[in-house]
């Protein structure tokens, strides 16, 4: 029992510590720590499917031939630049696509080891943070912008203390992080203006002229540096990626920052379990935001962030956990400001007890939450195949098709796929080679099933070389003459004369349906002599061609949308009739 007491009394100060810099013992075992992170994350990034939204900015970033062409690619993307640059710097150094797992792993780890060793928080908080399914796996794992985004302000955080000495060095971080992605804009100014009370209202000393004016300029700095960011992000008029241009106006705003404010929960459903009653998610974020109360700038900070995350998820894009997961690292980066000034001044009892709870309970709720949803995320990508694509790359690899040309309908779904095989890939929508799809009305709306089979002739008499049709349809009924309307209203057709002609010109050679999403595929060689040849499919065991023939879908027609119509159709998770949307998200 003493031996137990001791030992105790020697991990519990640890455990309790906040800076492992100026202890040892804690340095080792946050070492220790990071060391199991680390592992976890690389065998999980083993595992892993990369799916479209990962691999796209790889794809633009390759094709790119100088950084001008490279901004030219990534304005219909709804991103600011500077993932798809860090993408282009490493591809220009090494020339693989491993420089997507590489940098999405190490912004993630670096992330955490700044919070490890630098944030004033307990280190069992700091534990509970690190292994939680954002940190582990959205922002590591996961190959977005949006580790960036956590290691930027994890960074802005430690050096924000010294910003008299390092002002024009936080001026940069936060030009960075205005260019990360949508949020991380809101992020910049609000912190911009945390600085600018902190510095002007919160001042008991007259400021000297030069302090003034350098601040006055690197705040122009910043400016310019978000104006450049929503230039490069802002959907244009011709998109189809989303419906804001159409529904952004001072109703549907006003309506949004009502919901936030009344119901947080509604905004940020997902940052907690679904069998977490809606209450208790209101209540965990209601004292998440009045913890910050004692300090102004801090607590208008979290205010204003959340009413811009409601106007986001309600009139642009929809808010997914990676993306509701920022607002919470917004979240610890302001428990950390508040935290580096508790000694500047007395906090009174009422204010200091919401503190209190809001970083010992609800925060560290939230983390909970999340190691939870580890189940939903890490685990579930490590035991399930998520995409197809890692399948048909090693399918590709066959002697026989490493040449063909792909030629896939949906087109967005084949985006994944040039992760893992370099073929080419002919958009049909868009008459041209290229392994990423334009989110324009330039891209055709209606495709038949005859254009398609013409484009596959052509190509094969032009090039010499195999085609294979990749289809994301299944559930084609090629026995009469259809129509299938999918997401962002577009539409494939086909008559009894181009089917005909289909089954007649094509041999299923394979077919990948086993991954939990939507990147599913099955794979038709082309060739004119293919009628009467037995088929010999890949993954498709003996069964028939009839075996292909699912149910029929209920034929619709295009009609235009209004305004009030395109939220319903961009948001609705049972648009498409069975085929998911690609979620190029902010």
């Amino acid at each position: 029992m003493y031996r137990l007491k001791e030992l105790a009394g020697r991990i519990l100060p640890i455990w309790q510590n906040t800076n492992p810099v100026e202890d040892r013992r804690a340095a080792i075992l946050a070492f220790c720590v990071l060391g199991i992170w680390l592992a976890g994350v690389v065998f999980t990034e083993s595992q892993h499917e990369f799916w479209r939204d990962e691999v796209r900015p790889l794809s633009l970033a390759r094709a790119a031939e100088s950084p001008a062409d490279l901004y030219a690619s990534v304005q219909y993307d709804g991103h600011p630049m500077l993932w798809h640059f860090l993408l282009y710097a490493g591809n220009a150094i090494v020339n693989s696509p491993l420089i997507l797992p590489v940098l999405g792993v190490g912004v993630g780890f670096l992330a955490v080891a700044v919070l490890m060793f630098f944030a004033p928080f307990p280190f069992w908080f700091k534990c509970l943070f690190i292994f939680s399914a954002l940190p582990f796996y959205e922002y590591s794992v996961m190959a977005r912008n949006y580790g960036i985004s956590m290691l930027l302000l994890f960074l802005i955080a430690l050096l924000y203390r010294h910003r008299d000495t390092l002002g024009w060095l936080l001026v940069f971080l936060l030009i960075l992080l205005a260019n990360t992605n949508a949020y991380s804009v809101v992020f910049a100014g609000l912190i911009a203006g945390v600085w600018a009370w902190d510095l002007f209202a919160d001042r008991k000393a007259a400021l000297a002229r030069g302090k003034v004016f350098s601040f006055g300029l690197g705040m122009v700095l910043l400016l310019a540096g978000i104006v450049a960011s929503i230039i490069c992000f802002m959907p244009r008029e011709n998109t189809i990626l989303s419906p804001i241009r159409q529904t952004l106006n001072f109703q549907n705003i006003f309506a949004a920052l009502e919901k936030s404010a009344l119901h947080p929960e509604l905004i940020f459903d997902r940052l907690m379990p679904d069998w977490v009653p809606n209450a208790a998610v209101a209540a965990i974020l209601f004292v998440l935001i009045l913890g910050l109360f004692h300090r102004f700038p801090l607590f208008a900070a979290v205010l204003i962030g959340e009413g811009s995350f409601g106007i986001i998820f309600e009139l642009g894009y929809p808010g997914y956990y990676r993306h509701q997961g920022l607002f919470l690292i917004f979240a610890v980066f302001l428990y950390w400001l508040a935290m580096d000034r508790r000694g500047d001044a007395a906090i009174p009892r009422i204010p200091r007890w919401l503190f209190s709870i809001g970083a010992c309970v609800a925060l560290p709720l939230i983390f909970l939450a999340g190691i939870i949803q580890l189940r939903d995320t890490a685990w579930r990508d490590i035991r399930m195949e998520v995409s197809s694509s890692k399948a048909f790359g090693v399918f590709l690899k066959d002697p026989r098709y490493r040449d063909a040309i792909l030629l896939p309908e949906p087109d967005y779904l084949i985006e994944s796929v040039a992760y893992y095989a370099e073929n080419d890939i002919y958009l049909p929508r868009e008459r041209r080679f290229s392994k990423s799809v334009s989110w324009t009305t330039d891209s055709s709306a209606f495709l038949s099933m005859e254009e398609l089979l013409a484009m596959a002739r052509d190509l094969q008499s032009a090039y010499g070389r195999p085609v294979l049709i990749v289809l994301g349809h299944f559930d084609l009924d090629l026995s009469q003459a259809g129509e299938l309307k999918y997401s962002y209203n577009k539409f494939f057709t086909w008559d009894s004369e181009s089917a005909a002609d289909f089954l007649r010109s094509t041999i299923l050679v394979a077919e990948f349906d086993r991954a939990l999403e939507d990147e599913n595929y099955r794979i038709y060689v082309f060739r004119e002599e293919a009628a009467g040849e037995p088929m010999s499919c890949f993954g498709c065991g003996s069964r028939s061609a009839e075996a292909f023939t699912l149910r029929k879908q209920r034929i619709t027609t295009p009609i235009p949308l209004s305004a009030a119509e395109w939220k319903s159709f961009f948001f609705d998770p049972n648009r498409g009739q069975g085929i998911s949307p690609p979620i190029y998200d902010l």
